[in-house]
């Protein structure tokens, strides 16, 4: 019931029907696009540097690790020579824009959402473990994409959300001064809040391939982060019990480092 549930919510028939009826033809678009697009900066296509993995894996915290059952506190205790091949797995998966099956799958805990019927499934949150390794070459391709977001201006200059040197608490401060401003000058506000429901889980993948050839994201970046989004899987975990293997159509997956920029690049 709980694998159904989630998986239901990233189906493509909860899409909105004016867009399934007469979709932009995203898949034929970005596949044109891809060998029109020019990259920006080819620099966020380059290798990976033993700089860029050691300062990650050293940014980490203690999570619950996936299927694998390997955490990050064991590559926090790999030797420089141990790295050297921990890096040219990260450059050839790079290169090949191939993601290992094993990083496409996530083991999900169904945790309960307080003040909801606990006998519905959908009172239940997913919490996704996945590959300790998988979310460390995450963290490198982020921290490219936070740069050459930045550097390009690639994002609206009110976007707030994930982002270096901004926070949420901005908005509230620029609502705080208009709501000034009007009191004073005998003015009204009209402020509006948008609760998007299940806004990572139903995204369309289409979709944000084409927003990232449009920002000339190309190359390695954009065919790893495809690879990465396609052909996902998940269990269900209930104590020790795993259940059927489920295959969501979209979304950005739970518990994903690359989760919270893709999904501000495609808002």
């Amino acid at each position: 019931m709980l694998g159904n549930q989630f998986e239901t919510v990233s189906s493509s028939t909860d899409l909105p029907t004016t867009f399934t009826r007469n979709p932009p033809n995203l898949a034929s678009k970005f596949k044109k696009s891809a060998l029109e697009t020019e990259t920006l900066d080819t620099r966020i296509n380059n290798f990976f540097s033993l700089y860029e993995l050691k300062t990650d894996i050293s940014n980490t915290k203690n999570t619950a690790p996936g299927h694998d059952r390997v955490c990050y506190e064991m590559f926090k205790h790999l030797s420089d020579h141990s790295l050297q091949f921990l890096l040219f797995l990260f450059n050839k998966l790079w290169v090949t824009g191939v993601v290992p099956k094993p990083w496409l799958h996530s083991i999900v805990i169904p945790v309960h959402k307080q003040s909801k019927p606990s006998n519905l499934p959908s009172s239940y949150r997913p919490i996704s473990l996945t590959s300790s390794a998988c979310k460390i070459m995450e963290k490198m391709i982020v921290n490219r994409l936070k740069w050459y977001l930045e550097h390009y201006n690639l994002r609206h200059i009110t976007q707030s959300g994930f982002r270096i040197r901004r926070r949420v608490t901005d908005h509230i401060m620029r609502l705080h001064d208009i709501v000034g401003k009007s009191l004073a000058n005998k003015h009204h506000v009209l402020p509006v809040f948008i609760d998007i429901a299940k806004a990572h889980d139903m995204v369309c993948t289409d979709a944000s391939f084409f927003k990232l050839l449009k920002m000339g994201i190309n190359g390695r970046m954009f065919n790893f982060i495809r690879s990465f989004l396609t052909n996902r899987c998940f269990q269900v975990r209930v104590g020790s019990k795993l259940f059927m293997v489920k295959y969501p159509t979209n979304g950005i997956p739970q518990g994903s480092i690359l989760r919270p920029i893709l999904f501000s690049i495609l808002i």
